[in-house]
Formats: structure tokens, sequence, C-alpha cells
């Protein structure tokens, strides 16, 4: 990608979008099911059942960094299902985790 930078902070500005227009759970359920046929039809598997978590734990850092730098919000539960999404469409079976944030 060019600037995957913009990639993730535009796709978590979409999660949160859906986190604060409804409940978590609510939100949750309809972000995956928008994601579902496309993972399970390995649509986005190039390389199934692998996705480096250190790549994973990167994407959260983008995520919190442009929080402190006060360019987006960031929560626990954005982050986690930003990150959980990606796993998800790597063929991951995967559970949202939350976390505190530092």
């Amino acid at each position: 990608m060019k600037n995957e930078s913009a990639y993730i902070f535009l796709t978590h500005s979409l999660v949160r979008s859906f986190l604060l227009g409804q409940p978590v759970s609510d939100a949750y359920l309809g972000i995956f099911k928008s994601i579902y046929p496309a993972a399970v039809r390995g649509e986005f598997a190039d390389a199934p059942n692998h996705i480096d978590q250190t790549y994973l734990q990167e994407v959260c850092d983008s995520i919190y960094q442009a929080d402190l730098l006060e360019v987006g919000t960031a929560s626990c539960y954005s982050a986690s299902i930003v990150v959980q999404s990606l796993a998800f469409l790597h063929g991951i079976p995967s559970d949202m985790v939350i976390g505190v944030k530092k």
C-alpha cells in the first residue's frame, strides 16, 4: 500500500463511527456481517491462516498514535475490532479481546 497509515486511519474512523451510533454489540455484529461473506469465500486470503502478529501490533500502535496526536480518537474497542477484522479476513478465527490503553 502506498500510504498504509492512511488506510488504517480510514478503517479505524469507520469502525469508530459505527461504535458511536449504537451499542458495541450491535456495531460489532454489523461490522462482521458486512465482511463475513468475503471472508468465508476467501476473497482476501492471499496468505490463508497467517498474518504477522507484529503487523497487527503495528496497526494498533498506529491507531493509538493518531489518538495521542489528537488526529483521531481511539478506544480499546475500536482498535480491537480493526485488528480482529484484519485477522478474520486472513482466515483466522478470532475472538475480540479488550485491553487497556496505556
